[in-house]
Protein backbone atom coordinates (compact mmCIF):
# COMPACT_ATOMS: atom_id res chain seq x y z
CA UNK A 1 0.00 0.00 0.00
CA UNK A 2 2.97 2.03 0.96
CA UNK A 3 4.31 1.80 -2.43
CA UNK A 4 1.26 2.32 -4.63
CA UNK A 5 1.14 5.96 -2.01
CA UNK A 6 4.64 6.67 -3.31
CA UNK A 7 3.66 6.23 -6.87
CA UNK A 8 0.86 8.66 -6.96
CA UNK A 9 3.38 10.83 -4.81
CA UNK A 10 5.73 10.60 -7.98
CA UNK A 11 2.90 10.84 -10.51
CA UNK A 12 1.22 14.01 -9.53
CA UNK A 13 2.40 17.55 -10.97
CA UNK A 14 2.53 18.85 -7.12
CA UNK A 15 5.92 19.98 -5.95
CA UNK A 16 7.10 18.34 -3.20
CA UNK A 17 7.42 21.19 -1.06
CA UNK A 18 3.98 21.87 -1.12
CA UNK A 19 2.83 18.36 -0.49
CA UNK A 20 4.95 18.28 3.06
CA UNK A 21 3.65 21.72 3.06
CA UNK A 22 -0.11 20.62 3.06
CA UNK A 23 0.87 17.55 5.12
CA UNK A 24 2.63 19.98 7.94
CA UNK A 25 -0.50 22.42 8.15
CA UNK A 26 -2.79 19.18 7.85
CA UNK A 27 -1.28 17.88 11.04
CA UNK A 28 -1.10 21.40 12.84
CA UNK A 29 -4.69 21.98 12.24
CA UNK A 30 -6.03 18.14 13.46
CA UNK A 31 -3.65 18.84 16.29
CA UNK A 32 -5.23 22.26 17.61
CA UNK A 33 -9.08 20.44 17.23
CA UNK A 34 -7.19 17.76 19.82
CA UNK A 35 -6.28 20.38 21.74
CA UNK A 36 -9.18 22.08 21.94
CA UNK A 37 -11.41 18.87 22.75
CA UNK A 38 -8.74 17.67 25.31
CA UNK A 39 -9.19 21.50 26.89
CA UNK A 40 -12.86 21.34 27.09
CA UNK A 41 -13.47 17.91 28.61
CA UNK A 42 -10.62 19.54 30.92
CA UNK A 43 -12.55 22.38 31.48
CA UNK A 44 -15.45 20.01 32.57
CA UNK A 45 -13.70 18.60 34.97
CA UNK A 46 -12.81 21.67 36.86
CA UNK A 47 -9.47 21.77 35.48
CA UNK A 48 -7.87 25.46 35.34
CA UNK A 49 -6.84 26.68 32.24
CA UNK A 50 -3.37 27.98 31.23
CA UNK A 51 -2.83 31.80 31.70
CA UNK A 52 0.20 31.76 29.27
CA UNK A 53 -1.42 31.03 25.94
CA UNK A 54 1.26 31.78 23.58
CA UNK A 55 3.50 29.72 24.94
CA UNK A 56 1.00 27.20 24.82
CA UNK A 57 0.18 27.59 20.85
CA UNK A 58 3.91 27.86 20.20
CA UNK A 59 4.86 24.27 21.88
CA UNK A 60 1.68 22.76 20.29
CA UNK A 61 2.83 24.05 16.61
CA UNK A 62 6.40 22.92 17.09
CA UNK A 63 5.60 19.91 18.83
CA UNK A 64 2.79 18.95 15.53
CA UNK A 65 5.14 19.96 13.06
CA UNK A 66 7.74 18.44 14.01
CA UNK A 67 6.29 14.87 15.00
CA UNK A 68 4.54 14.97 11.57
CA UNK A 69 8.04 15.96 10.20
CA UNK A 70 9.38 12.66 11.77
CA UNK A 71 6.31 10.41 10.45
CA UNK A 72 7.06 11.73 7.27
CA UNK A 73 10.60 10.78 7.44
CA UNK A 74 10.20 7.13 8.57
CA UNK A 75 7.19 6.40 5.99
CA UNK A 76 9.95 7.37 3.09
CA UNK A 77 12.33 5.56 4.71
CA UNK A 78 10.22 2.49 4.53
CA UNK A 79 9.84 2.97 0.88
CA UNK A 80 13.77 3.20 0.22
CA UNK A 81 14.20 -0.08 1.70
Amino acid sequence: MTVASDRYRRATPLPARAHFGGLLAHCIMVSFVDVALILLVGRLYGVPLTSNWPAMIGTLVLGAASFCSLADAVSVGDLQR
